[in-house]
């Protein structure tokens, strides 16, 4: 074997193997006990902002009341609604009258739904995608 082939297999591949595996293993995308990628964790996480007409707070009940034109946004989730209900601390939201909720994996139309926005999973009725 040559000096070249040698000085190469004893030195530089030890040295560099494990750099070029470790960007290989950080390049992928994990999945999460759900299921679902590391990446759409990070969009149901954050703040919830709530906007409507006429927007009311019940602090014994640590909840939100939203009437008209009523828009709740948490990262890529949004849900538009005529009127709303959103108990803070549960990050559960009871909303009536012409439903739409745009998420990362499509859009929902309803009349009324309970929808958990933390799990992202909800109760719709008269619902269609």
């Amino acid at each position: 074997m040559n000096f070249r082939l040698r000085f190469f297999l004893l030195i530089w591949v030890p040295l560099f193997l494990p750099v070029f595996l470790s960007s290989i293993v950080h390049g992928q995308v994990s999945e999460t006990a759900a299921g679902k990628p590391a990446e759409d964790l990070s969009e149901m996480n954050g703040p919830v902002e709530l906007k409507g007409d006429n927007v009311s707070f019940n602090n014994q009940e640590n909840k939100f009341e939203a009437q008209g034109n009523v828009i709740v946004t948490r990262g890529k989730t949004r849900i538009f609604a005529d009127s709303m209900q959103f108990y803070r601390q549960e990050q559960i939201a009871i909303a009536q009258g012409n439903i739409i909720v745009e998420g990362l994996r499509g859009t929902i139309y309803g009349d009324k739904m309970t929808y958990n926005l933390q799990e992202q999973t909800g109760n719709f009725t008269n619902a269609y995608v």
